[in-house]
């Protein structure tokens, strides 16, 4: 019981830890789901913002710096996290929006830096709008840029025009602000979150918001996709971190609890059980076997085979005169005395014998046989020696005398009642003649 309890308390313990592990975990998944939802929007509106420049600056051949500053203005009024919007007619940057802070920007090489170089190189090739960063600005502040190519048509003498790149525009937007935006922050009460980049070569790239220890545990990821790259979202449930367990464990304790009271329980139902059979076989005063238990005992001696079938002795034993140390010292004066006969009586027989209580006063002794003589005179001699010592009750002595028959077992007969009668009459034969 004890072992199919625990097994199944810890079964049952690591089921529930582990519906309350996949729990959280959905959960986190679904939260994941929503950030990469919110950034990858983000990423697309900025993308959106750079390929309407590009379109607007496709239209004009001859393209102003105010047309280009009315028109950025109002693209960077649709995105606040938006920190410049360039175009390049070549190579060379030539327009930005603000000026202000952004002077330098004005003649950049898009080729001068190598991601660069190959963000633009992608945007041609795909003529499609790509996504690349982060980088730093001047400030330090990390950013993101969106380029589109500018697609202008080009005729080639025929009724059809071919569009060929012309240019490239870039909405640069700031990738902090963003990720707050879109709901990464280290204060979430209830999600801790991390974004890291993916290398060139599927590799882990920088961090770019929370702990990179998370892509090192079994926090549940998703891949936020870019037009030139990937980022990888990992999230794990503050309640999962803290908390994992605490149902298999508060399930485990609970089921090792009941499995205790149950195994005590049983451990009681056997020991009273056990306790029960026990009264049914033995004396309730001196602890002695009974009437049951000795008749039992006798019958197993009796049956013994072959060479172990030796006999045995059987010692009737009453006490003379004992209704008067009831009447003169009282009940549990006389129970005293026979609990000390019970122990006089082992005490004067061998392991192997067995010392029996069968009425009020009676006693049975028997003593299996280890030879081929007859040593029922000794052991007579010795139990009336043994019963003739004085008891002590409540300072005076008290002496009492015993009356012993015996029989021999196969000899006198094969009954073992036959054997118990015959020792009882020949007790009072002695008894009369002691009278």
């Amino acid at each position: 019981m004890a072992t199919l309890g625990v097994s199944l308390t810890g079964y049952v313990g690591g089921l529930i830890a582990y519906s309350h592990r996949e729990r959280m975990q959905h959960d986190t998944m679904s939260r994941l789901s929503e950030l990469r939802a919110r950034l990858e929007s983000e990423l697309r509106q900025a993308v959106s913002l750079a390929q309407g420049v590009a379109s607007f600056a496709a239209l004009s051949e001859s393209l102003t710096p105010r047309e280009f500053r009315g028109f950025a203005e109002q693209m960077a009024a649709l995105d606040p996290h938006v920190v410049r919007v360039t175009l390049a007619p070549d190579r060379t940057v030539r327009f930005v929006y603000p000026l202000y802070g952004n002077l330098s920007q004005l003649g950049h090489d898009h080729h001068a830096d190598e991601r660069e170089r190959e963000a633009v190189m992608r945007a041609r090739r795909t003529r499609s709008a790509v996504v690349f960063g982060p980088e730093h600005d001047a400030a330090g502040n990390r950013t993101m840029i969106a380029l589109a190519p500018v697609m202008r048509p080009v005729s080639d003498g025929s009724a059809h025009e071919t569009l060929v790149v012309r240019g490239v525009a870039a909405v640069t937007i700031d990738l902090d602000a963003l990720l707050l935006s879109a709901g990464l922050t280290e204060t979430d009460p209830a999600y801790r979150f991390a974004l890291q980049e993916q290398g060139r070569t599927g590799g882990a790239g920088q961090v770019l918001f929370g702990d990179a220890a998370l892509f090192a545990s079994d926090a549940v990821r998703l891949p936020v996709m870019l037009t030139a790259g990937r980022w990888n979202l990992a999230g794990t449930s503050r309640a999962e971190a803290c908390c994992a367990d605490t149902e298999g464990t508060v399930a485990r304790v609970i089921g090792y609890g009941v499995t205790l009271l149950l195994v005590t329980l049983a451990v009681l139902a056997i020991h009273f059980q056990m306790r029960a059979r026990d009264m049914a076989v033995h004396d309730p005063l001196t602890g002695l076997p009974n009437r049951r238990l000795l008749e039992s005992r006798l019958r197993r001696l009796a049956a013994r085979p072959g060479p172990r079938r030796r006999g045995f002795e059987v010692f009737f034993i009453d006490l003379n005169g004992f209704k008067p140390v009831n009447d003169t010292h009282g009940h549990a004066a006389g129970d005293m005395i026979l609990c000390a006969i019970g122990e006089r009586l082992r005490d004067h027989t061998r392991h192997s014998d067995t010392v029996a209580r069968v009425g009020g006063d009676e006693f049975v002794v028997v003593v299996p046989c280890r030879g081929e003589g007859d040593t029922r005179p000794m052991i007579t001699a010795r139990l009336h020696a043994a019963l003739a010592e004085p008891f002590e009750v409540e300072g005076s002595l008290v002496h009492v005398r015993a009356s012993v028959g015996s029989a021999r077992f196969p000899d006198d007969t094969v009954s073992v009642g036959e054997l118990l009668e015959l020792a009882d009459r020949r007790m009072y034969a002695e008894k009369l003649a002691a009278a």
